[in-house]
Order: C-alpha cells, then structure tokens, then sequence
C-alpha cells in the first residue's frame, strides 16, 4: 500500500503519455491489441494516480492523529483525547509540570492530567500550524507549534512547541504507536527537561 501511496508523479504522467501513444496508434492502424494494451496502461496510470490521494501513508495517518490529539483538547473532549494514547505513552512537559503542579503523565493518566493542566492556566483554545514530520525507519516524528488562548488573559496567539513521537507498530495492521508527547518550547523560549 505505501508503494502504492508514494508512486511517483513523473512515472504516472509517462505511463498515460505512452498509454496514450499506444492508443492513437493501435486506432490509426485498426491494430486491436495495440489499442487493448494502451488503453490498459492509460488505465492504469489514472488508478495508480488515484492512489496517491486515496491511500494514506504512515507519516500522513501520523499527522492526521496528531491534529485529532490536538483537536480534541480543543474541544476539552479529555475522554475522547484518552482513546488515542496507548500504555507505553510518556508526557515529557519539561520542567513545566513543576509550575503547574502536576506530574507528567504516563498511559492511562495522560488524559486526566491534561485536563487538569487545561484548567489550571484556563485554556480555551488550540490551533496546530507549523506541522512537519520527519521519518526514519521505525519511527515518525512530528514537530508542530500549537497557538493556544488563555481565558484569563483573552489573547491569541500564545505558543508551545511539541514533539509527537511514534513508533513503528509491531503487527502490520496495528495503528502506529503514539510513544512520546514533549513539549519543546513556549512563547518562543525552548524548553529542557
């Protein structure tokens, strides 16, 4: 399937300039097989081409879980937010969960703990922009900035950066692994543990 999701762009427009080529000359030749064959090869090209945006790869279903993390601490749907950890999550707040007075969170808790994180400085919103994702084998990284607003304050625009780390699943079917949450900056200012 990611072969699939990642056929290139250059070899399907060469397979319908050949499919087609093959097509217009098996019809001016009344050659029958000639034009079965190009008409094929034009067929395939468009279904392969239709893959690329059918077919998610890893990195894309990774940043589409990601988005949906963020989304949901949008909605304050912490129930929701919960669902899409697994056990083996760890929440890195670098040094932060000390401000706050709470502990980072580990699996089953993480939910919890960023609700109580969400009220305590009174978020009201999250928005992702700024989102990359780095791959290598077995693991996927995605760096994103999120702007959050404070209700105390009212003001938009804050920022944290955060890096979400998942690792490669250990069946072929089984979701990527959501390993790691850090946060690696805020308002600008990077973040160590």
């Amino acid at each position: 399937m990611s072969f699939l999701a990642n056929f290139p762009f250059w070899a399907t427009i060469g397979l319908i300039l050949f499919g087609s080529v093959m097509l217009t000359h098996g019809n001016r030749r009344g050659n029958a097989n000639v034009r079965s064959i190009g008409l094929a090869i034009v067929s395939l090209a468009f279904l392969l081409g239709a893959a690329r945006f059918l077919i998610d790869t890893p990195a894309e279903k990774c940043e589409k879980r990601t988005r949906q993390i963020v989304e949901y601490a949008n909605q304050n749907d912490w129930a929701d937010l919960q669902k899409l950890m697994s056990d083996d999550t760890a929440v890195d707040l670098s040094g932060q969960d000390r401000e706050l007075g709470i502990q980072a969170a580990k699996g089953a808790a993480i939910g919890k703990a960023a609700e109580l994180a969400a009220k305590k400085v009174g978020l009201t919103g999250v928005t992702v922009y700024e989102l990359t994702t780095k791959q290598i084998p077995g693991q996927i990284t995605i760096t994103f900035v999120a702007a959050f607003t404070v209700k105390d304050t009212g003001t938009n625009g804050q920022a944290s950066g955060w890096e979400f780390d998942y690792l490669s699943p250990a069946k072929s079917s089984d979701p990527w692994d959501l390993r790691k949450i850090k946060l690696i900056s805020l308002n600008g200012q990077a973040l160590s543990g």
